[in-house]
């Protein structure tokens, strides 16, 4: 008699059924979106520590207003209204992802009861144990990555605060002449 080592998802299919298939390729795409949301959490969270302004949200800050008066002090004003209103978005998105992880973390909850109650116990302990490591090396690879992003954005914003400021110029006079 042969056997044929059959990957893992076609063992499950053929000896649990396309249910518990199913549910194992949903676990894994809800574990990757829980990521994507801790990671996006972080992101905006440092980015409204350090009042950095993320990418998508630059174009609030270089909407130009036609403003009669433009003294020093209306202009100041409409600055700092742009990035009190940057900083509410950023706020706003926070709440909201965490809305949003809070709504997978149950769905999670609830797809883990369902695997436990369609598959023998050393299938799942296997599945989560190998699925643990393969998120613990995308949780590094995504922090990674947007550690890059925010040093790149502030980089970005440390360029834009010097290019306004004018280089000096030393003129030389010599006090022999006079």
């Amino acid at each position: 008699m042969v056997f044929l080592k059959l990957p893992f998802f076609e063992f499950i299919r053929l000896n649990f059924g396309f249910r518990a298939c199913f549910l194992l390729k949903r676990c894994i795409r809800l574990m990757n979106k829980n990521i994507k949301i801790r990671i996006k959490i972080l992101f905006l969270k440092t980015c409204f520590k350090e009042y950095l302004v993320p990418i998508h949200l630059i174009k609030f800050l270089n909407y130009k207003i036609d403003i009669m008066d433009r003294s020093v002090n209306n202009i100041n004003t409409m600055k700092n209204l742009k990035h009190g209103f940057v900083q509410k978005i950023l706020r706003f998105e926070v709440n909201d992802s965490h809305r949003q992880l809070s709504t997978l973390q149950y769905e999670l909850y609830k797809n883990y009861r369902n695997i436990n109650s369609v598959l023998p116990i050393d299938i799942c302990d296997s599945f989560f144990r190998y699925q643990e490591n393969k998120f613990a090396k995308n949780w590094h690879e995504e922090n990674v990555r947007i550690i890059k992003k925010i040093e790149r954005l502030k980089r970005i914003t440390t360029y834009d605060k010097c290019k306004h400021i004018k280089n000096i110029k030393y003129t030389h006079h010599d006090r022999t002449k006079n």
